[in-house]
């Protein structure tokens, strides 16, 4: 992704919220509807998400989960969410967003009893037009236990339209680095178009329970321009 969100940046400006792990601060303004997808070849399959504009600060997402994967016929969950913008980025405090989620898994059926809450708090802050800073803390609520996690992305746009990541994220925290799941992720963004971003990133395992080796491949187009 690239530095959009800089202070000079135009409330309707193109913003993805993805590659990455971190949550965006970015709404979708009402009247724009943002898709964002992905497809991960070690898992033979991807996900689609709708983002578009609710009300002033707040957008609406939804998200289906595992498409096209070869190991399911059918996609493997469904999330709902929204997304407010609190707090610009400007000055010497960061953005501040918050994130809602409910996800429910898929299987012969969706099982709105095993359903899972997610809340997300994202942050970020700009150094230069080029240089910034994002990352989040959340929490989460499935089966009856609460889980919390992290997630940070250092982003620099090496031109306007080619941009670099690099990030480092949680799984559930646990008690000591070798109990808890650490992973590492990288990447490049190209705008192709004013709408139009595409992506390539991979992440390795830092720690031993780390997520395995991935290489993902995504875009993001919104309409209208």
């Amino acid at each position: 992704m690239l530095p959009a969100t800089a202070p000079s940046q135009s409330v309707h400006e193109f913003n993805a919220g993805r590659p990455g792990q971190v949550e965006t601060i970015s709404v979708i303004h009402k009247g724009y509807f943002q898709f964002e997808s992905n497809f991960t070849p070690a898992y033979g399959g991807g996900s689609i998400m709708l983002r578009t504009g609710f009300i002033q600060n707040l957008e609406v997402r939804f998200t289906l989960d595992d498409l096209l994967s070869e190991s399911s016929s059918t996609p493997g969950g469904f999330t709902a969410g929204l997304l407010m913008h609190i707090r610009e980025n400007k000055g010497k405090w960061p953005g501040m967003g918050l994130a809602i989620s409910l996800s429910v898994p898929n299987a012969d059926g969706l099982q709105m009893d095993a359903g899972q809450v997610d809340f997300v708090i994202p942050f970020s802050k700009s150094f230069t037009d080029e240089l910034f800073l994002d990352w989040h803390l959340a929490a989460s609520y499935p089966d009856d236990e609460l889980a919390f996690f992290f997630a940070s992305l250092l982003g620099y746009g090496i031109t306007e339209k080619l941009g670099t990541f690099v990030g480092l994220y949680s799984g559930k925290l646990a008690d000591g680095l070798s109990e808890t799941s650490i992973s590492m992720d990288a990447g490049f963004t190209y705008m192709f178009r004013d709408n139009i971003q595409l992506d390539l990133n991979g992440g390795i395992p830092v720690s031993d329970k780390g997520e395995d080796p991935f290489i993902d491949i995504g875009l993001v187009f919104r309409l209208p321009k």
